[in-house]
């Protein structure tokens, strides 16, 4: 294997970690369950931290995933506006 391909497959490994702000406009236990639920049945997700902030919910993830893959099944999951702080992205 050339060292290209190690390098490239070593970065696909690498876990990334993410922080999302969800704004959920309720702080129920519900709405915490919700989150809890629809991030831990997610593929690639190594670990996760749920923090709430008064409406908003600070959702920290260490993936293998890409943050914009992430953000868009959260998003289709929730059905709410999912906002990633950390690490910055632009889109395309």
């Amino acid at each position: 294997m050339s060292s290209k391909q190690e390098g490239k497959k070593k970065k696909e490994e690498e876990n990334v970690t993410v922080i999302f702000l969800i704004n959920m406009n309720c702080v129920c236990k519900n709405c915490f369950k919700k989150i809890a639920k629809c991030t831990q049945k997610l593929e690639g997700i190594k670990s996760m931290e749920i923090e709430n902030t008064g409406v908003k919910y600070k959702v920290t993830v260490i993936s293998k995933v890409e943050s914009l893959k992430l953000q868009q099944k959260i998003e289709k999951k929730l059905k709410k506006k999912v906002e990633i702080i950390s690490p910055k992205i632009k889109r395309k």
